[in-house]
């Protein structure tokens, strides 16, 4: 009786922590859900969904990594942006879409046809926060370079 004791307890132990791992909530580290944002962004022809937003970007900035010739369609709103920037707030989970030069359009919408039609030009905008699906958790730490110095001959 022993012997099972000893072999079932740490059986036992091994199937509760998987079970807890398997169920544990999905989490994306903020890189990981700049990624997955801008690859949806940039999928041609025309972009991705996210949420209820249909977004799509023509490409990137080179220099600042934002995305140019950026869109969101939502309904009968439609925005556009030559540059955008993707933050991400592992605290809330969400995310925002933080615009410069944006055009901004209400444009007919046959479920409320009294809606009033506007058509604005913003130097700055933001979209958000809007949730995220999945838990967002910090990336990892850079590991510390080693402790020893170079130096010139």
């Amino acid at each position: 009786m022993r012997l099972v004791l000893r072999i079932a307890v740490p059986i036992v132990v091994v199937v509760i922590v998987a079970a807890i791992v398997l169920h544990s909530p999905e989490t994306r580290t903020v890189s990981q859900v700049l990624a997955e944002i801008r690859v949806i962004a940039l999928n041609k022809p025309q972009g991705g969904l996210i949420g209820p937003w249909w977004v799509s970007a023509t490409g990137t900035d080179k220099s600042s990594g934002r995305l140019t010739g950026f869109t969101v369609e939502c309904g009968p709103i439609d925005i556009g942006a030559a540059t955008t920037r993707i933050i991400v707030n592992h605290h809330s989970n969400s995310f925002q879409f933080e615009m410069w030069d944006v055009v901004f359009a209400r444009t007919f919408d046959p479920a409320n046809p009294d809606a009033e039609h506007t058509l604005q030009h913003m130097d700055r905008y933001v979209l958000g926060p809007l949730p995220y699906p999945f838990d967002i958790v910090p990336d990892p730490a850079m590991t510390s370079l080693p402790k020893t110095v170079l130096s010139a001959p």
